[in-house]
């Protein structure tokens, strides 16, 4: 079973998932780095390009959106028709991001639009009924058939697993809520001027949440009271498992900055003395088993199938604690029976069903690397957090520095004090002046925090802690020193 830690006080959004005392997944969202992916825009078309039957759109972004022609309803209902016929250059048209903007390459759109909920996705345009897999063939034809009756013209609908925990009416009211939804933004894009987005998939507070099926979730923990809320609203089935707690980010298993170092990490240190290197280039992801420091008592003469099996779980752990997707190579310990290699590609095939990002698993190459790929659904977590101008640096970037601050100030509202005086480095305090909205992070602060810029510090650090009276006297003591008092 999974809780769920939502931590939104902060510019950096963080949605963790815990089992076990473990940190299972996490989720970053920053303003710098936004994730687009299920986000709805009313869209320019820029170009039609015959050729490839696709329009590039203008959703704002710096690159120009792509979209097929197989992206677009009136395709699907009539496939003989060409791109130019269905859009024209300069058209508003309502779109969908599938796949975020990678590398040089622009976002992916659909004109299909889906609206989910925990146990539905609503398609406006969609004229079919599906349900999951996992639900009774007798139940889902009834399901199905309850939805059809209250559904209206092109309407069609997704019923997830997750809808085996309510009752027929919850699900027309699902339903019907995910129309009113629907009929809102259509509303909103009226009023609105092609390039706007008018409505942002949260990457925390709406997908995070929503990947998980009602029945994995114990709790949902929320730092922030006006969040949690604001999620009720949005998930009102999830109420019950709903918590607000201001001291959530304590409860974790470990601290998000000893999490970040160990993401950075290329070394993980698993088991019985195995290790795994992990390795990033442009186009894939290398993980390398070694075995140097085995040992286990159940040592009987096949160690390299006994090593690979034990390193499948750490391997699994880390591709999704670290967000690895894209085309992976596992460079496992080589075996010359086949058998073996039946016995490690099924114990990795399991591992991976609990995986809620789409993987597949194509075998061994001819090299005896295991090749796999991951959907891609958001940014390498590494690529997030760690300094770019450095190769193989375990070092943060600026701005998880600027983050990193940002969480030590909100980390004094547990303590007893009044004043905290920061020196800070003036290339960061630049940042916190172009990146930290202050009057939000105020609201979550009741200390006066004052920073000393000071370029002797590589980035920051707690010079003093006290009363006002104390930090008073201290800044009269240091009168030609730069300090500014920020909250």
């Amino acid at each position: 079973m999974i809780s769920l830690y939502i931590l939104t006080k902060a510019t950096e959004k963080i949605g963790l998932a815990v089992a076990d005392q473990k940190i299972r997944e996490l989720v970053i969202d920053r303003p710098e780095a936004p994730q687009l992916i299920g986000s709805i825009f009313l869209g320019k078309v820029v170009k039609v390009d015959k050729g490839l039957q696709a329009a590039f759109v203008d959703i704002g972004s710096d690159k120009h959106a792509y979209l097929e022609r197989k992206e677009l309803p009136e395709a699907r209902r009539d496939p003989k028709k060409r791109m130019e016929s269905l859009i024209t250059e300069g058209q508003s048209l309502i779109v969908q991001v599938m796949k975020d903007a990678y590398d040089h390459k622009g976002a992916r759109l659909t004109a299909n639009i889906t609206l989910p909920s925990q146990s539905l996705v609503y398609l406006p345009k969609g004229q079919y009924f599906a349900t999951s897999r996992k639900i009774p063939e007798q139940l889902a034809k009834e399901r199905k058939e309850n939805l059809r009756q209250i559904s209206q013209e092109e309407e069609g609908v997704i019923i997830r697993t997750s809808a085996l925990q309510e009752s027929d009416e919850q699900l027309e009211n699902t339903y019907i809520r995910l129309r009113k939804w629907w009929y809102s933004l259509m509303e909103k894009s009226k009023h609105c001027t092609a390039p706007s987005c008018i409505w942002k998939d949260d990457a925390v507070t709406d997908r995070f949440i929503r990947s998980f099926s009602h029945e994995q979730l114990t709790e949902i923990y929320f730092e922030d009271v006006a969040t949690l809320n604001d999620v009720k609203d949005r998930f009102p089935e999830l109420e019950p498992k709903m918590q607000w707690d201001k001291t959530i980010i304590n409860q974790l298993p470990k601290s998000i900055d000893q999490l970040y170092q160990e993401i950075l990490d290329p070394i993980v240190i698993g088991k019985h003395g195995i290790t795994l290197s992990i390795e990033h280039t442009e186009a894939l992801t290398v993980i390398d088993v070694n075995s140097a420091g085995y040992s286990s008592k159940r040592v009987h003469g096949n160690t390299q199938l006994q090593v690979n099996l034990a390193a499948i779980p750490a391997i699994t752990d880390q591709v999704r604690l670290r967000n690895i997707s894209g085309m992976i190579l596992i460079d496992f310990l080589k075996m010359k029976n086949t058998d073996d290699q039946k016995k490690v590609l099924q114990k990795l095939n399991k591992e991976l069903l609990s995986d809620r990002v789409r993987t597949e698993v194509y075998g061994f190459t001819k090299l005896g690397l295991v090749e796999v790929t991951r959907k891609r659904e958001a940014p390498l977590h590494s690529s997030l957090i760690r300094d770019a101008t450095q190769k193989r640096s375990l070092s943060l970037s600026k701005e998880s520095q600027l983050y990193q601050l940002e969480r030590l100030i909100l980390s004094y509202q547990q303590m007893n004090t009044e004043s905290i005086i920061i020196e800070v480095n003036p290339t960061l305090y630049r940042l916190w002046q172009e990146m930290i909205n202050v009057e939000q992070l105020s609201s979550h602060v009741r200390q006066d925090i004052y920073f000393v810029l000071t370029k002797g510090v590589a980035h920051f650090s707690e010079k003093l802690i006290g009363s006002t009276q104390l930090i008073a006297d201290y800044l009269a003591e240091k009168p030609k020193q730069v300090i500014d008092k920020v909250i």
